[in-house]
């Protein structure tokens, strides 16, 4: 066979090698939720696993879950996000210096209900959070978020601040016991003093399940590991 012929077939190769995706997911936590409910994580390669405790879960991973499932995941610097039924959330990236407390993190609200918690990451500006609706600022905060499936954002700040930049061009910066809601089509949106729930009766059950003694994290002791080594 003449070498000639071969080297078109190399350099074929050789192209279809450099252009073929590079993995970049690498993990950003790990599974906080003792008991397993039906939570799933897609990864980007398409790669599903069941959300058991403890296991890992990695950069632009999407966590769902239907109406009976719901989980919680920390994160690198101890964030803590608790997903509610029938929401699903992208876990964009997170990277943190555990030396210097500090990193970047980008979430995506999907659909759904959640409770965020953040951990020890010191430039709260590093935080990128997001709904269909708005994007939001932190400081310091616990809040929960309810996304309709409309794209309807509910934010309610439990503990220090959040600056909600509305998809209308409105900005907001809400305290314990205030909320905002941002419309799915982003005609309008509006504050809200005096409540720290989603007004929507559909969540208001879900919503109680999200306290600090919900159970619904924390092994034994309350604690986890973002190891990754997981258990069925």
């Amino acid at each position: 066979m003449a070498t000639h012929h071969l080297i078109p077939l190399a350099l074929a190769l050789g192209l279809a090698a450099s252009a073929a995706p590079a993995a970049t997911d690498t993990q950003v936590g790990a599974v906080l939720a003792r008991d397993y409910s039906g939570a799933v994580g897609t990864r980007t390669g398409g790669e599903e696993q069941q959300l058991f405790f403890d296991l890992p879960v990695y950069s632009a991973e999407r966590v769902d879950t239907d109406a009976e499932a719901s989980t919680a995941l920390n994160f690198l610097d101890s964030t803590h996000l608790q997903v509610g039924p029938n929401s699903s959330v992208v876990l964009d990236r997170f990277v943190y210096d555990p030396e210097r407390h500090t990193g970047e993190a980008a979430i995506t609200f999907s659909r759904g209900l959640f409770r965020f918690v953040t951990g020890e990451m010191k430039n709260k500006d590093g935080f990128d959070l997001r709904t269909p609706s708005a994007t939001l600022a932190i400081r310091g905060t616990k809040f929960i978020v309810f996304v309709a499936a409309d794209g309807r954002s509910d934010i309610s700040v439990i503990e220090g601040e959040v600056l909600v930049r509305s998809c209308d061009g409105a900005s907001h910066l809400i305290g314990p016991g205030e909320s905002v809601t941002v419309a799915g089509d982003c005609s309008e949106s509006h504050e809200t003093m005096g409540r720290t729930a989603p007004r929507h009766p559909s969540v208001d059950q879900d919503y109680t399940r999200f306290s600090d003694n919900s159970g619904l994290v924390g092994g034994r002791d309350g604690t986890t590991s973002t190891s990754g080594k997981g258990r069925r």
